[in-house]
């Protein structure tokens, strides 16, 4: 009888620890499920950023320009607004619009504000450059871009023109224009450099506009 007692009880415990390394088991198994769906969106995130790395070092490299280490903005807890008055060079200035073909390289660029802001700039999520586009820098002492973002260029404007029967659009710049950008708020970053894509044929170069300082 006690044989059969002791039996029993073995098999019951034996019962018990089954079920519970069942248990064990098919939870992690749930764990590394859900990581291992998390795994491809991390490798992309990471893959995206690399490219667009490459994409602004050879940008950069083709006007000579040294691309620096990037700063880590995302994560930081505030971040810097500026406003800045704008005054477009052209070959004539009779009117308040400039066609493309008039426009002239430089800017004067002032800054009438800066502020800090809470939270962090968003990350870029691609990098596109485009002739509507702007493309911001953020340079360090040594001349070395530490942080870029594509903008858009605030001076645009289209209109339609022509007859009723014919119109069509055409771009117009705005010789005075107010813009607002918002940088990493690093000691690191003395000044910011806004650049013009423009297109030669086969690629697009940069064709500085003007900086302005962040000291």
């Amino acid at each position: 009888m006690i044989n059969k007692r002791n039996t029993r009880m073995l098999i019951g415990a034996l019962l018990v620890l089954l079920t519970v390394v069942t248990s064990y088991l098919a939870q992690n198994l749930r764990k590394d499920t859900a990581t291992a769906n998390q795994a491809p969106a991390v490798v992309k995130e990471k893959s995206n950023e690399d490219s667009i790395r490459n994409k602004v070092a050879t940008l950069l490299s083709r006007d000579g320009i040294r691309l620096g280490q990037a700063l880590s903005a995302a994560d930081a807890q505030t971040h810097r607004q500026l406003r800045i008055h704008w005054r477009s060079f052209s070959k004539t200035d009779s009117s308040p619009l400039i066609k493309t073909e008039q426009l002239v390289s430089g800017a004067n660029l002032t800054r009438t504000a800066s502020s800090v802001r809470d939270g962090a700039l968003p990350r870029e999520r691609s990098f596109e450059l485009a002739p509507d586009r702007l493309f911001v820098t953020g340079v360090d002492d040594t001349d070395a871009v530490r942080w870029w973002r594509l903008i858009v260029d605030p001076r645009l404007v289209r209109a339609e023109v022509g007859s009723s029967t014919e119109m069509q659009s055409e771009v117009y710049y705005r010789g005075d224009a107010e813009l607002v950008l918002e940088c990493p708020d690093d000691p690191v970053l003395k000044q910011l450099r806004l650049y013009r894509p423009v297109w030669d044929g086969q690629e697009f170069r940069l064709e500085l506009i003007g900086a302005v300082a962040l000291d």
